[in-house]
């Protein structure tokens, strides 16, 4: 059967019309299954049985690069020259009239290279404007990831596996010491505890097994398990992070200076904390940060963290 007359099946999978970002369409043609990827803004790429034929960088929109694709198609079948291989240098990030998302914040999970559903996400996200963290599943992934990062001016970039209860927070934790400026410099970097936690069991296995993710260029990480918080300042704690159950039972109480205080309690950085990191109910994931409280401790955020959570104050209940 001719390709002209095979029929381009989408993928339901993923999302449709206005609004989607690639969109993804099947055929098979003499057991030859042909793909064709697009993009909202004119790229797109041809994929013969797992192997790239061709890909186009120059369409104006999805309908355009889809049309030229389908004609290289149709070209392989016939055993003509394809010669779209190197069709225009393939742009990252698109450009767009309205920065729909600016002063918007997002944290992208899932991004293995630039093929990945999660990159054509993160990718319209920036174009319209938006500050963007992002994660990377292992070191295999992180070769792959770091370049995307680099096109996305991701403020943050981590690793993370989300199907592991505890290690969204405990990286979050070990990267605020690259974020967060204490008024003395020491040699170790220093996260204490009120009681055992999913948190801190992550930290403690990532520091047993020597995983990237928990070591830090120019300090060593230290965890610390207290019995009481006035123990903060003798351990020389400079992270005092406390599980949603123990800020419901404890919360608030006295903190020496130059100590950050975190939670994923609620309304924990409304209610004289730090740092929140918060889990909506649409199941989206953030981080709230109390600068005011941040400043009177004597600690300075930079730029890149205040740009990317949800700056906030004990207004609420001021009254």
């Amino acid at each position: 059967m001719p390709l002209t007359k095979a029929n381009w099946v989408p993928n339901e999978e993923l999302a449709v019309g206005k609004g989607a970002t690639i969109q993804q369409f099947f055929a098979a043609v003499d057991g030859d299954r042909f793909e064709i990827n697009v993009a909202p803004w004119g790229e797109g790429q041809l994929v013969v049985n797992g192997r790239e034929i061709a890909r186009t960088a120059e369409a104006k929109d999805r309908r355009q690069a889809f049309s030229t694709l389908k004609q290289a198609a149709e070209r392989y079948v016939r055993g003509d020259p394809v010669d779209l291989t190197g069709n225009g240098k393939i742009r990252l990030i698109p450009a767009v009239k309205a920065k729909l998302l600016q002063g918007k914040k997002g944290l992208v999970v899932g991004i293995a290279n630039e093929r990945s559903i999660a990159w054509g996400c993160a990718a319209a996200f920036r174009a319209f404007g938006a500050d963007l963290a992002v994660t990377y599943l292992d070191d295999k992934t992180r070769k792959h990831v770091d370049p995307l990062a680099c096109e996305l001016e991701a403020k943050i970039v981590m690793p993370l596996d989300a199907r592991v209860p505890g290690q969204m927070e405990a990286s979050f934790l070990v990267n605020l010491f690259k974020f967060v400026a204490w008024p003395r410099t020491t040699e170790t970097a220093t996260i204490c505890f009120l009681q055992p936690s999913q948190v801190q069991s992550r930290l403690e296995f990532g520091l047993s097994t020597h995983q990237k993710w928990a070591q830090l260029k120019d300090r060593t990480l230290v965890v610390k398990l207290l019995s009481d918080p006035k123990d903060a300042v003798n351990a020389r704690c400079q992270i005092l992070y406390l599980d949603s159950h123990t800020a419901e039972r404890l919360w608030p109480f006295p903190v020496p200076n130059a100590v950050l205080t975190a939670s994923n309690g609620k309304d924990f950085a409304y209610h004289g904390g730090m740092i929140q990191f918060v889990w909506d109910a649409a199941d989206t994931y953030r981080i709230a940060i109390n600068t005011d409280n941040v400043t009177r401790s004597g600690l300075v955020v930079s730029g890149a963290l205040g740009t990317l959570a949800d700056r906030v104050d004990d207004a609420r209940f001021s009254h």
